[in-house]
């Protein structure tokens, strides 16, 4: 008995020995576990093959994990609407494996309106910060969905005039100037759904609205000032019969390019591209009634995916130092677009004359009409100008025709 107690007694002692160690070596922190954050980037704006966006794109990642511990991107490009690319993949990720989706990726503002009727992207209100809400400004409806911000504004592709006549130019494109300078123009007058962009910001300018409810409104003094400047523009030799077939600027992009057209609507990202070739190409309103600068705001978005509230945070985190004007200049120059944020875009003007021409046009810019949006009489207003455009009917005419429908 007393052999059996003094064995117990010496298990226990060993067990002491060893206890202090065991405790010891579980209070110490286990190492944690890297975050991967994923992000989808549009093949577009990291084109494969150019060294000099890839090594820009490496280093601002390389920077944002040096400031994180245990955070790690993954990068991957894709195309945006392709067979395999992110809008495809969202969808049908998001049913059959939403842990293959990415947490964090770019659309354009026309994807982004479809990501978010389909549920696929989650709302960046409360992630962003109040410094960065209010320096965007003018810029923040762009990345707005019912005034609920879905993307942070990354870079800009506005829609605007493209010029080559330096001798004559003009300080205003109302209706009027335009008639006078005698210069035909070109602009994608025609598509299959919704209305050329163009003809909506002219129409708005004009007196159009567009109700709270998304739904487009009709003014029938609004219509007929616009359809009259067509009228004129065609009798005077303006508008070629060509431009009825316009559905892009793909269309008449060659000609302008080459110098036997020195008028058209373009891109912000075709323009900078033009005008390196062609340094006298200037950037400029649109055309309409007011003569007030107008452009069509477009551009591309950080939008975020993940549903997981703490990486939710790390994309926020990540954004927002992309977000940073120095951040926004390195890789907008890199990519040769014009960056979003406007203290981005004040440094950024500064390194050519043309680009502070640019962002003049951001005085007065216009969200194209969604084409889910705008309701029966967007067909019919479309229809009314491809019909003055033709040469089919008088701007009255058509716009009688237009009164009788919407009176029907």
């Amino acid at each position: 008995m007393r052999r059996h107690l003094t064995l117990i007694i010496s298990l226990c002692f060993i067990l002491a020995l060893l206890l202090p160690a065991s405790a010891q070596q579980d209070a110490e922190p286990t190492p944690s576990e890297t975050v991967n954050l994923v992000i989808w980037w549009p093949d577009t704006l990291a084109p494969l093959g150019d060294s000099v966006v890839d090594e820009t794109i490496a280093d601002l990642i390389a920077e944002f994990e040096a400031t994180e511990t245990d955070v790690a991107i993954t990068f991957r490009r894709k195309t945006l609407n392709d067979p395999g690319g992110i809008m495809p993949t969202l969808r049908t990720g998001s049913a059959i494996a939403p842990g293959a989706l990415p947490d964090v990726t770019i659309l354009r503002r026309e994807e982004m309106i479809l990501a978010e009727q389909l549920g696929l992207i989650r709302p960046l209100e409360g992630l962003i910060p109040a410094s960065i809400i209010a320096d965007l400004g003018q810029v923040l409806p762009l990345g707005q969905i019912d005034n609920e911000l879905y993307g942070l504004p990354l870079l800009l592709n506005m829609r605007h005039l493209a010029y080559r006549n330096p001798n004559t130019p003009l300080a205003q494109w109302s209706f009027d100037d335009v008639l006078a300078l005698g210069e035909p123009f070109a602009f994608p007058a025609n598509r299959a759904t919704g209305i050329s962009d163009m003809f909506f910001a002219q129409y708005l300018d004009a007196g159009g609205t567009v109700s709270f409810s998304g739904e487009l409104v009709f003014n029938e003094e609004a219509l007929l000032t616009v359809l009259t400047f067509y009228e004129q523009a065609r009798e005077n030799g303006l508008i070629s019969d060509a431009v009825q077939g316009y559905s892009s600027m793909a269309d008449y992009l060659p000609a302008l390019a080459d110098g036997s057209l020195n008028v058209a609507v373009v891109d912000t990202t075709t323009y900078l591209q033009l005008a390196a070739q062609s340094p006298e190409l200037r950037a400029a309103s649109l055309p309409v009634a007011s003569g007030q600068t107008t452009a069509i705001l477009g551009g591309w978005m950080w939008t975020l995916v993940t549903p997981d509230e703490t990486r939710q945070a790390l994309v926020s985190r990540f954004i927002t130092f992309m977000s940073q004007p120095e951040q926004q200049v390195r890789y907008a120059n890199a990519i040769q677009r014009m960056p979003a944020r406007p203290a981005a875009l004040r440094e950024w003007a500064t390194q050519d004359r043309r680009y502070s021409n640019l962002v003049t046009l951001l005085d007065h810019t216009v969200l194209p009409l969604p084409e889910s949006s705008g309701g029966a009489l967007v067909r019919v207003l479309q229809n009314a100008l491809m019909q003055v455009l033709s040469g089919e009917k008088t701007a009255e005419e058509a716009v009688a025709e237009v009164t009788a429908q919407v009176g029907q």
